[in-house]
């Protein structure tokens, strides 16, 4: 028999790791110090908006004091959005652009959690613009500027106008720009992706309809409607009129997303809102409630 020329090698086990390369490490470093300046930025927002409050609650005029407002709200939320807060913090379907992804204001509503940020920020402008404007209808002042607030009522009943034709355009972007498929399966309990879609459009809504109350309530205050004299007859030709013109605007409108019975409901809901407002006998919070 002949001798073996080579030893055989008995293999009893195998170990492996993983031997961190230099990139992973880089990467990961990258990406812990990328969250940490986006929460840091946010942070630092916050703490500005809260450093200037007592500034803030010292100008006079509740309008410059809404104008800050709104610039400081809009830059706030533009930032977080270049620093992709907090969607870099999520996973799931509620950060999935898959599941919801709009081309509104440039891209600023481009998930489902960006479309709840986006929809908190609208909802306190709308709450502060109805709080001032509901103050400034309690203080009833209307000696000064009276032709240019007449002047400015066909502006701010188109306004009102395209507002309910945005809150139409918003439904419909929600149902056709995503994948979630709304009435696939009609259950008591919706998925959690389409109630928090749902929960979107609630909180938009309200801020849409919190800004046409606003305007409504100064049309009716320049009009003088909320003086004693034959009050409801003044209401009731208002509120015929602003049926009557809404009508004839989106009827003109080549495409209005929206049909004519429930214009007319949605408007007479804002109107009767806005009657218990000019009846003065309601508080703000009650009147919110």
């Amino acid at each position: 028999m002949e001798g073996f020329t080579h030893s055989r090698l008995l293999t009893i086990g195998q170990i492996s790791f993983n031997k961190p390369s230099l990139n992973v490490t880089i990467n990961n470093i990258r990406n812990i110090t990328t969250k940490t300046q986006s929460a840091l930025v946010v942070l630092v927002c916050i703490f500005i908006g809260l450093g200037f409050r007592t500034e803030f609650l010292r100008i006079k005029y509740k309008s410059i004091r809404f104008l800050y407002l709104v610039i400081y709200l809009a830059a706030f939320r533009v930032l977080i959005f270049i620093v992709d807060f907090p969607s870099m913090f999520l996973t799931g379907s509620i950060a999935d652009p898959a599941k919801f992804s709009s081309t509104f204001a440039w891209g600023l509503v481009k998930s489902p959690v960006e479309f709840f940020i986006t929809s908190l920020f609208l909802v306190i402008i709308g709450i502060q613009l109805f709080r001032y404007c509901f103050q400034y209808l309690q203080i009833n002042k209307m000696n000064r500027w009276w032709l240019l607030n007449i002047l400015s009522v066909p502006a701010l009943l188109t306004i009102f106008f395209y507002l309910l034709r945005g809150l139409s355009a918003v439904i419909k972007s929600v149902i056709f720009d995503s994948t979630i498929r709304y009435f696939k399966d009609p259950t008591p309990v919706p998925d959690a992706d389409i109630l928090f879609m749902n929960l979107n459009v609630l909180i938009l809504g309200l801020a849409i309809v919190l800004v046409m109350a606003a305007l409504v309530m100064m049309i009716g205050l320049f009009l003088k409607i909320t003086s004693p004299k034959n009050k409801l007859l003044k209401y009731s030709i208002f509120f015929i009129s602003v049926q009557t013109l809404a009508y004839f605007f989106f009827d003109y409108l080549p495409e209005p997303l929206i049909t004519f019975p429930m214009i007319f409901l949605f408007i007479s809901l804002i109107l009767l809102l806005l009657y218990a407002a000019y009846d003065k006998r309601q508080s703000f919070s009650q009147l919110m409630l």
